[in-house]
């Protein structure tokens, strides 16, 4: 009966470490986010990481162009290329996904292909 106890305290000692393990990385990733919010050039907009990329369209700088990108569950049409290293303003409904393509919001009606 002793040893049944030991090994479930045991268990319990290892999902509380995986549990505090998770919560830390997730507070890291937060830190992370927020630094690089704070970090980057003025005027220069922060990198959207697209979920998934549909029909390629071209390249740019070496890297293929995609019609379509679905960022945060919301779906983008790609909308210009943008090379040069000043200032960018995007608007609420923009998105920038490196190497440096601006990709906005689809509207309901637009037809978006998967």
């Amino acid at each position: 009966m002793g040893f049944v106890i030991f090994e479930l305290l045991l268990w319990a000692g290892l999902i509380y470490l995986f549990w505090s393990m998770r919560d830390k990385l997730v507070q890291m990733e937060t830190e992370l986010q927020q630094a690089q919010i704070k970090n980057s050039r003025p005027g220069m907009p922060v990198f959207s990481r697209p979920d998934k990329l549909f029909e390629q369209i071209g390249t740019f700088l070496d890297q293929p162009i995609y019609r379509y990108a679905e960022i945060q569950g919301k779906r983008y049409q790609f909308d210009f290329a943008y090379a040069d290293q000043t200032e960018l303003v995007l608007q609420d409904w923009q998105r920038y996904i490196p190497p440096g393509l601006v990709y906005r919001e689809c509207k309901s009606s637009e037809p978006v292909s998967a």
